[in-house]
């Protein structure tokens, strides 16, 4: 199962429900089902871009939920996203594509420049047909973290990872977790901490 599989499952279940909020940004409030049409919506612009599984993006974005988008947006195509905190990479890592929201560049590679136009259009999925095969151990998502060094170092988050980072969390708070209304997190998005965004009922 795709990792955003179960986002797009409470996008359905409760469309008009609150999924996102983030007071005076471009988007300010996003609804479960505004949220499905975003994640389709950046999916397909990624695949009409020639993104495609397999492939790694840096995304440079400062708005939150417009940053939220892509990250959903190309895990659920299979692009693995990294969300650095400036403008370099580790040297061992190489992406296909870099999306930012301002004209900037990582090493000789310049990025495309995105706005909230991305997440705009009737919100039809792009084809899934390349997802059928996907493996729980390929990545999802690149983190960087500095460790003891104070360089940046690419981890990577399986989908099996993510997946048994949400059971621990099970197992430890219990059904408070999975069955609490709302999640508020406060942390940036090149963080280890938010591997991947969670859906809550």
């Amino acid at each position: 199962m795709n990792v955003v599989d179960p986002i797009l499952f409470q996008c359905r279940w409760q469309p008009f429900a609150l999924a996102l909020c983030a007071p005076g940004t471009i988007f300010n409030t996003v609804t479960y089902g505004r949220l499905a049409q975003m994640i389709h919506n950046v999916g397909r612009n990624a695949r009409e871009h020639g993104l495609v599984r397999g492939n790694m993006a840096a995304l440079l974005i400062k708005d939150p939920i417009l940053h939220a988008a892509f990250i959903l947006g190309l895990t659920k195509i299979g692009v693995v996203p990294v969300s650095p905190r400036e403008l370099i990479l580790p040297k061992e890592l190489r992406v296909d594509a870099i999306f930012a929201d301002a004209s900037c560049s990582l090493g000789d590679q310049h990025a495309t420049v995105i706005d909230k136009n991305w997440t705009m259009g009737a919100g039809v999925p792009s084809d899934d047909g390349a997802q059928a095969d996907s493996s729980d151990d390929e990545p999802c998502r690149i983190v960087l973290t500095s460790g003891t060094t104070g360089h940046p170092k690419a981890t990577v988050r399986t989908t099996r990872l993510v997946y048994a980072r949400l059971q621990r969390f099970q197992t430890v708070y219990g059904s408070r977790f999975p069955e609490c209304s709302r999640i508020f997190i406060d942390v940036g998005m090149a963080t280890g901490k938010n591997a991947m965004l969670v859906s809550s009922n």
